[in-house]
């Protein structure tokens, strides 16, 4: 595989990434309603129609989206470490409010890997991310920067 193939790759990886979210934006406005428009029963329809369609186009999307980073840690390793550092928790925030989510990233920590592997995730809040999104950054930074970046738990893995 060529450095073009890898291009490659990671534009077909974030396009496809991008549909996934935008499926999911769509179908939380599509569940949401037009502000200011009485429900009636065809647009309800109509939703409801465009909602399995957009949630295909979504799921697949989504699971087309590969992990860049899969072997950098174990599943196993990736449990202990979220274990460690959260008690499990995607949505914990530290006492301070600096570290968030599962593996406790500071904001700009978690901005400087998405901005590198997942730019779609640059400015998102660590613990409002969904529970793959975390992994996924987590293996990211493992593979990039090593266990100690998790100073206590990284030794643990």
């Amino acid at each position: 595989m060529g450095a073009d193939d890898i291009v490659g790759a990671h534009f077909a990886c974030q396009f496809s990434y991008v549909i996934c979210r935008s499926s999911v934006t769509f179908v939380a406005f599509l569940l949401q309603g037009v502000p200011g428009c009485p429900p009636m029963k065809t647009r309800r329809t109509l939703s409801a129609l465009a909602i399995g369609i957009v949630a295909l186009i979504g799921v697949t999307a989504c699971k087309g989206v590969p992990d860049h980073f899969a072997g950098a840690i174990s599943d196993a390793g990736l449990a202990r470490l979220r274990a460690c550092e959260s008690n499990g928790n995607y949505h914990v925030v530290s006492s301070n409010g600096r570290y968030r989510g599962a593996y406790q990233f500071s904001r700009s920590t978690w901005d400087a890997v998405a901005r590198r592997h997942y730019p779609v995730l640059a400015g998102v809040d660590p613990a409002a991310a969904h529970s793959w999104d975390q992994d996924r950054m987590a293996r990211a930074l493992w593979a990039t920067a090593g266990p100690g970046q998790w100073p206590v738990c990284g030794r643990r893995v």
